[in-house]
């Protein structure tokens, strides 16, 4: 592996960068045996253990497998201390004229912290949503952090990412009912029982889904709490939500 292919992947850190090649990085054991049982596509990976490269080499979608050394994994991988393993991925295609495939869904908006992200994608899976929608004002999916806090669920649900409200309105409305999480609702969730297909919006901890997504909502429901905090974190509280949805069926 030549110095400029190395930079070029090093550069992956970088959302402008990820958006200009199409890419993005996937560091770890987990996170590449979720990859490869996936339909995503790796472009490039690369492990500086000879076993590791030895039992990946038998894998069809393992291809394009480089074994280097551990200083390369070093310059590429955005942890302090790297596992012996990463993969370049390509960032898929989105049409979201599949959206009304879906039945259950959440919708992102205004998530800011890339754990929070994660988190929210790995409960969907967990519990059975059929995809996670993202908007312009969320943090990158592909970001390293966000990518890490999947823990691979992401490889495993469908994603749409940066969808544009009026896009979500317009494909959506139509056929699903929409439910907002919102300290202000005047329904208590335990008195939510969703229509078979449904969107579920959860926003950020201080300022909720944005006005234009709110707008476009059926049901505005709060989480009962007591007043000893103010609100409750952005992943907390949809994973509270998506479990109660999956509870009533």
């Amino acid at each position: 592996m030549n110095e400029k292919i190395i930079k070029k992947y090093s550069s992956l850190a970088f959302k402008k960068y990820r958006e200009k090649y199409g890419l993005f990085l996937a560091e770890g054991h987990h996170l590449i045996d979720e990859l490869l049982k996936s339909h995503w596509e790796p472009e490039h990976l690369i492990t500086s253990n000879g076993e590791t490269f030895r039992k990946l080499n038998s894998i069809k979608k393992a291809a394009n497998l480089e074994l280097v050394k551990p200083a390369i994994i070093e310059k590429i991988a955005t942890t302090k201390t790297p596992q012996e393993i990463l993969g370049i991925v390509k960032i898929p295609r989105i049409s979201t004229t599949n959206l009304t495939a879906c039945r259950r869904i959440i919708i992102a908006d205004r998530i800011k912290d890339p754990g929070n992200m994660g988190t929210i994608i790995r409960t969907a899976r967990a519990f059975g949503f059929d995809a996670v929608i993202t908007t312009p004002s969320s943090v990158d999916i592909f970001n390293p952090k966000v990518i890490r806090a999947t823990q691979g669920a992401m490889f495993g649900i469908r994603l749409f990412f940066d969808i544009k409200i009026k896009e979500i309105g317009e494909n959506l409305r139509p056929t699903h009912t929409f439910y907002s999480l919102d300290p202000r609702g005047n329904i208590d969730i335990d008195d939510i029982y969703p229509d078979d297909r449904h969107v579920l919006m959860v926003g950020s901890e201080i300022e909720g889904v944005s006005e234009s997504l709110s707008s476009i909502v059926h049901y505005k429901i709060r989480i009962p709490h007591t007043d000893s905090v103010n609100s409750l974190n952005a992943a907390v509280a949809a994973g509270i939500a998506m479990h109660r949805f999956s509870a009533t069926y």
